[in-house]
């Protein structure tokens, strides 16, 4: 092997062995050189020789960036230890704690009403007989008339995770009713004060009152109505209020 190809070949061996932005630099312009170069090497030995001893002390440098990685590696391993260790000792801090338990409590329940809910959409989209199926289920589908709402807490620090459970429970209802539109299924709720409509909703009861206002209009709601197609299903459940004398 020549002089010129084996200075390519330790200059190609020491950029493979990346040790670093410089040497890079450095053997990017010896490559460079030795290019322009071709048969005029031997009119520059000397310049030569002065790559020579670059790349002969950048070879320690390769060398130690290697055990630099290797350190870094074994430290790498040492801060995941580190953290299972630290993320342990957190959990079980956090399950001692008062608000554990409230926290625990409040996402059983959220979940349970996902699984509740998820499962109405399965039912539904099974059967055959829409109509049947909404009579016979029209308790499981008043589960959606209304927002998701959890108990309270008498912990001050849970009361700032409660919006985040009962958004995630209105993430939920609002897909499912959105599912059930698809299908043909809406759940409609009166609205307090509303006039009493017969054609989709069943007075259960009334309520006194001396303001001839409010006389037939809706006081409260018991249920909601079911409409398929537009039509009503299971009509609404609501107490109207009643004029006296």
């Amino acid at each position: 092997m020549d002089e010129r190809a084996q200075w390519q070949s330790e200059a190609q061996r020491l950029a493979a062995g990346d040790a670093g932005f410089a040497a890079g630099m450095l053997v990017a312009q010896l490559l460079q050189a030795m290019s322009k170069l071709g048969d005029e090497v031997a009119a520059l030995r000397e310049e030569i020789a002065q790559w020579r001893s670059f790349l002969t002390a950048l070879m320690p440098l390769a060398e130690q960036g290697q055990r630099w990685e290797e350190t870094m590696q074994r430290v790498q391993q040492t801060l995941m230890a580190v953290q299972q260790v630290l993320a342990h000792q957190l959990l079980t801090s956090w399950q001692q704690s008062p608000i554990a338990e409230i926290l625990t409590k409040w996402a059983s329940f959220t979940l349970g009403y996902k699984q509740i809910v998820q499962q109405i959409i399965t039912d539904v989209k099974s059967v055959t007989d829409k109509a049947q199926f909404v009579r016979a289920n029209s308790i499981r589908l008043e589960t959606l008339a209304l927002p998701f709402t959890l108990p309270e807490a008498d912990i001050d620090n849970a009361k700032v995770f409660k919006p985040v459970f009962e958004s995630e429970g209105e993430k939920v209802r609002n897909e499912a009713l959105a599912q059930l539109a698809e299908m043909g299924i809406v759940v409609k709720t009166p609205q307090i004060g509303s006039p009493f409509d017969q054609k989709w909703q069943e007075i259960v009861a009334g309520e006194f009152t001396d303001e001839p206002a409010k006389n037939d209009t809706v006081a409260k709601v018991q249920a909601p109505a079911v409409f398929i197609d537009g039509e009503p299903v299971v009509r609404a459940r609501v107490v109207v209020w009643k004029v006296t004398g």
